[in-house]
């Protein structure tokens, strides 16, 4: 199982999950949270587990500044208008398409 069978040819080329979200890693445990929220009776254990999603809006946006202004990584101008923070809005916008 080749999981980097499809590379970016250019650069400014978004291949893979990135063409989902770029930061999965932050809304994998974002929608784990949800889910937990979404199945607990309890009102305490529900509100903690929406912290969840919180944390991976307000890190994810975090390493998006750091990124933009070269710390730690890059995120290109290109690369941000073709992609988003938040799982599935370039596509939902019509930034991605559906199909590679």
């Amino acid at each position: 199982l080749d999981l980097k069978a499809a590379r970016a040819e250019k650069p400014t080329d978004v291949v893979g999950l990135e063409r989902v979200t770029r930061h999965p890693q932050f809304w994998s445990l974002g929608f784990l949270g949800l889910g937990c929220a979404a199945m607990t009776p309890f009102a305490g254990t529900a509100a903690a587990a929406l912290g969840f999603p919180l944390v991976a809006l307000v890190n994810g946006t975090h390493l998006d500044s750091r990124h933009r202004r070269g710390m730690g990584g890059s995120l290109s101008v290109e690369r941000e208008a073709k992609t988003s923070g938040v799982p599935f809005v370039a596509l939902l916008r019509g930034r991605q398409a559906w199909a590679p």
